[in-house]
């Protein structure tokens, strides 16, 4: 009777953690309606940024509809005299949308339903940058991904300056403050965390990447003390930092050649 009751009902463990991604996912959605709902107007806010990104996001659809998968230069942009923005400006995450207009959405669905996305993945990055840091309940959680999500520069970067880079940085900042801490106060875990948030940062926007990085090392030195009493914390970050390159090297390392090659202003 024991055994059957224990297949009836399953892991008691996988059970929890089950209802607990679920209840995580609900909460990101729901968060990320809520801030969303603007959208629901019908129309966008043209920004100081925001004709830049339709254009790399129409840009990008063109390449992939004429099997240019890993574009440097968009060739038809600027009246057809082409723009190297991709060499400079990553457009890896701009697949999404781009994707979506493959598929027959229009430029303007499709945008607003990359600022959805955009909104969940926030919001579901710093639920669990919470929820490894604060260690109480999911009010809790769920409180700390609201207030991230709602702060005005979050909503001026989608619905004043139609900043997209930063937005889908955005996403990733939780991550990096998340293996930080786990870092260096849960066992030197978390160092996977910390090489795909540096790896997500590069790819969304090249600023947001610089700042995260020197509060990182700020962060180091002051736990100094704690870097030369364990070692393999610094260890750990070192192989974030090779693992962050190599997932990055296909865009860094032509942005890096084009920047020491050409005279940029």
């Amino acid at each position: 009777m024991k055994t059957g009751f224990i297949f009836l009902s399953g892991n008691p463990d996988r059970s929890r953690k089950a209802k607990a991604f679920l209840f995580r996912f609900l909460a990101a959605a729901i968060l990320a309606f809520a801030a969303w709902l603007p959208f629901l107007n019908g129309s966008i806010v043209m920004g100081s940024d925001t004709a830049f990104h339709l254009n790399r996001i129409e840009a990008l659809y063109t390449a992939f509809s004429n099997h240019d998968y890993f574009p440097g230069i968009f060739w038809e942009q600027n009246y057809g005299w082409g723009y190297g923005s991709p060499l400079f400006y990553s457009s890896f995450f701009l697949s999404i949308p781009a994707w979506f207009r493959m598929n027959g959405v229009s430029m303007m669905d499709a945008y607003r339903l990359f600022c959805y996305l955009i909104f969940f993945a926030s919001a579901w990055t710093m639920y669990g940058c919470a929820e490894t840091v604060i260690r109480k309940n999911r009010l809790s959680y769920v409180l700390t991904a609201a207030l991230y999500l709602f702060c005005t520069y979050c909503w001026s970067d989608l619905y004043n300056r139609g900043a997209v880079g930063e937005a889908l940085a955005g996403i990733f900042i939780p991550l990096v403050l998340q293996a930080s801490y786990t870092l260096f106060y849960r066992g030197q875990k978390g160092w996977l965390r910390l090489a795909f948030g540096f790896a997500g940062l590069l790819l969304s926007h090249n600023i947001s990447f610089f700042l995260t990085l020197i509060y990182f090392v700020i962060f180091c030195l002051l736990h100094i003390r704690r870097l030369i009493r364990h070692p393999k914390i610094l260890v750990k970050i070192l192989c974030a930092g090779i693992l962050g390159f190599l997932l990055t090297a296909w865009f860094s390392l032509p942005m890096l050649q084009q920047l020491n090659t050409g005279l940029y202003r």
